[in-house]
Parts: structure tokens; sequence; C-alpha cells
């Protein structure tokens, strides 16, 4: 999901730049993140990109959950103003980490 927070199955390519291509989202033409070897994953949804400030993101030291599921916060992409979530996968991390961070809605 990009920044806009359309839902997109593409990403628009363009040219070479400094860092060689680069990606924009089709609905709102902002440049995304990410590099070429996480496309697909991004389109799936493993990686997830958006505004720090989000108010459906719950954070809590590195990681976030955000609709429902739980997502590592990507300190290799921390590009401001941009947030880049990375979806944690291991189901039984997934679930202590979720059940944590939605206790810290009732704390």
């Amino acid at each position: 999901m990009p920044l806009c927070g359309k839902e997109i199955s593409r990403v628009d390519e363009h040219g070479v730049h400094l860092f060689g291509k680069y990606y924009t989202c089709p609905e709102c033409e902002r440049i995304l993140p990410l590099f070429s070897w996480k496309l697909e994953d991004f389109l799936r949804e493993k990686y997830v990109v958006l505004h720090p400030d989000d108010p459906e993101i719950k954070r809590k030291g590195d990681f976030a959950l955000f609709r429902g599921r739980v997502y590592k916060i990507d300190k290799f992409y921390f590009l401001e103003p941009f947030l880049v979530l990375e979806l944690v996968e291991d189901e039984l991390v997934a679930d202590i980490l979720k059940a944590d961070l939605e206790g810290e809605k009732d704390a």
C-alpha cells in the first residue's frame, strides 16, 4: 500500500537516475522508496509504505500493528517522511507481538 492509501496491483517504472530505476504509485504518482528486488513483496503487502503519523498504526519499539497485521519497522528504509514496514511472517511471533501491541491500547 502506497502513501495515498489506495490498493494497487502494479507500480509505474521510470528510467534510470542516480540510484537506478525508480518506481511510482500509479494512483498518486509519488516515488516509492523501494528497490526493484522488493517490488513483488510490496505488491503482496509484505512491505507497506506509510506516513509515520498514520492514525491506523500502533507502534512499540521496532514493531507496528497496522490493519490487524504485525510488521517490523524496516530501519534500512528509513527515508523521512516515510515509514516502511515489513510483515512478520512467523505466525507465533506475530500473534505474541499482536497481543502485546493490542494490549497497549487498553493500558
